[in-house]
């Protein structure tokens, strides 16, 4: 016998907000299937628990809306689609994860604006649905907050203390996207550079795997148009913090997976999307293809990027023991070595 589901919302309301999530390739997740259709996450399945983790962008709008902001005319398609968001998660059950964000925020704004931020979203989580689907489906252009004004705070709320600490996931990255900078200063082919990258992390760091990912992408011919444009300090910074997010969502995607408790990536970001999708290769000969097509039509460079890397993934899988994990002490210097040389460039320009 098939289940039905009853929902309290109009049809057309629950068809806008599928679109907009649709339409805007919001989710990452290692689930097949139709993954914008919401009875699939209310029907009885063999997956339960879905969670989220969204990116700053998402927390940013969202609180802003909360917040009863005002938003200006050319941000309203922005924010319409992350109430959407919202309410499709919602109405979905998905529950939300913060993820590596707020860290990135008190990294900007302090600590406390940082739970700040995370009391608003868990009001925006907990309030009625209809209050976001009103204005992502365009009857509003504003959020109407007394449902959320009623609502109790959260029980708990990490300190501002925990949202300052500084966490491994983004210093790794930090560093990993200071060196693609700083070599995309060299006179040396993109290729080489890729391959003087990989040789780098084997040799004096770690190997990152979504800084490879993104790097592969940065050299190659299929570089998509923004990445690291400026080269600045503020722009590495927000582009180590995007790496810091796949990185830890991947990791714990694959984790929940093999509990059949799929954790989504949600963005609009397409190199935040497309380095989580490469991370998550099941096999060698798909990851290969993941390297390899960004250098078309040049095949031969893509194989030489692969090959180089499998050399230093195999040696590191046979004797993982000979790896260093840098002490606080040499993440610090090296950082400080790798900015150094990068506010030099710029300042001899």
């Amino acid at each position: 016998m098939q289940t039905l589901v009853v929902l309290r919302y109009l049809k057309k309301d629950l068809d806008e907000i599928t679109r907009l999530v649709r339409e805007n390739d919001s989710f990452v997740a290692l689930v097949t299937g139709e993954i914008y259709n919401l009875e699939n996450y209310l029907l009885p399945s063999e997956l339960s628990n879905f969670t989220a983790i969204v990116d700053r962008n998402i927390y940013s709008r969202v609180t802003a809306l909360v917040r009863g902001e005002k938003i200006p005319s050319h941000a309203l398609g922005d924010h319409r689609w992350a109430a959407a968001i919202i309410a499709f998660c919602q109405i979905a059950k998905i529950t939300f994860q913060y993820g590596s964000s707020l860290q990135e925020y008190a990294s900007l704004r302090g600590g406390s604006s940082a739970v700040s931020d995370f009391e608003c979203f868990h009001r925006a989580d907990n309030c009625d649905p209809k209050a976001f689907i009103e204005f992502a489906v365009g009857r509003t252009d504003s959020l109407n907050l007394a449902s959320i004004e009623k609502l109790p705070p959260p029980k708990e709320v990490p300190t501002a203390e925990k949202f300052e600490a500084p966490i491994f996931e983004f210093r790794i990255n930090y560093i990993l996207a200071l060196k693609i900078a700083r070599l995309s200063h060299e006179k040396a082919s993109p290729h080489q550079l890729m391959l003087r990258f990989i040789d780098w992390m084997d040799k004096e760091f770690v190997l990152g795997a979504a800084a490879l990912q993104f790097a592969n992408l940065f050299f190659s011919p299929a570089r998509m148009k923004g990445m690291l444009k400026k080269r600045s300090l503020d722009v590495i910074r927000n582009a180590a913090w995007d790496l810091a997010l796949v990185a830890s969502w991947s990791r714990d995607a694959v984790e929940c997976a093999q509990r059949r408790q799929p954790i989504l990536l949600v963005s609009r970001d397409k190199v935040v999307k497309f380095i989580a999708q490469r991370l998550v290769a099941s096999a060698e000969e798909e990851f290969k293809g993941y390297l390899i097509d960004q250098w078309h039509p040049d095949r031969a460079k893509g194989e030489a990027v692969f090959e180089r890397y499998m050399q230093v993934h195999q040696k590191i899988e046979k004797h993982p023991e000979q790896r260093h994990r840098p002490t606080d002490a040499e993440l610090d210097s090296l950082t400080e070595e790798l900015e150094r040389q990068l506010i030099g460039i710029q300042c001899a320009r």
